[in-house]
């Protein structure tokens, strides 16, 4: 028994190490045993249907009902940093498209409708809100009597420069609970998805959801 003991102690112990080396050289064959153990709702969910429902593959869920639920929660997440700043989400993203397009920090209307993949009412009713606010200006294009410059005033670069910090520190904060690999390996599959829907700026899929947020916009 004594000589069993010490071979299972010894084969325990060497397949700890392979495990380590494997893992550190190639992090997606490695078995994250500790992961594993972890189970969230949406685990569960699978398991009943795969209870209730034994023919049907519920596989997916685990993709797409996580995407849901993780979206929601971030969502909610970054709306309070916004929020402390006197914004929501929508006009962050406004302020954050023309900061975005450089100097002069100013776009035509129809480009910043595009941008945040937004209907032109849409785009107005957040517009007026900045601009009563002080923190973009409209004024008429010299060459296009039917079209209109947006642009930032010194007071809106000032508060999107100091409320992106917060916003990208709080982005970070999110995601701290993944490595810096794992998020580069994360942000790759997530892009491959992205393209696969035709999720891009101009597409039918994403005009079709952009009138209730391009929360994508201030990334």
């Amino acid at each position: 028994m004594r000589a069993r003991s010490l071979n299972i102690s010894s084969f325990l112990g060497y397949y700890v190490l392979v495990n380590d080396v494997v893992g550190r050289l190639f992090p997606m064959c490695c078995v994250n045993w500790g992961a594993m153990r972890e189970q969230d709702l949406v685990d569960t969910i699978i398991q009943q249907w795969e209870r209730e429902r034994p023919e049907l593959d519920a596989t997916p869920i685990g993709v797409i009902g996580r995407l849901s639920r993780i979206s929601r929660e971030i969502e909610a997440q970054l709306e309070t940093v916004y929020a402390r700043y006197g914004l929501d989400g929508g006009l962050y993203d406004a302020l954050a498209t023309l900061r975005r397009s450089g100097e002069p920090f100013r776009l035509r209307s129809s480009e910043f409708s595009e941008t945040l993949m937004l209907t032109a009412s849409g785009a107005t009713k957040r517009l007026d809100r900045l601009e009563r606010a002080g923190l973009i200006k409209r004024e008429p294009d010299p060459t296009d009597r039917r079209a209109v410059h947006i642009g930032l005033t010194a007071k809106g670069r000032r508060l999107v420069d100091t409320v992106t910090v917060a916003h990208l520190e709080n982005e970070r904060r999110l995601l701290s609970g993944l490595s810096t690999a794992e998020q580069h390996r994360l942000a790759a599959q997530l892009r491959k998805l992205s393209l696969s829907l035709g999720a891009h700026p101009g597409s039918s899929s994403s005009r079709h959801g952009a009138t209730a947020r391009a929360g994508t916009a201030s990334a």
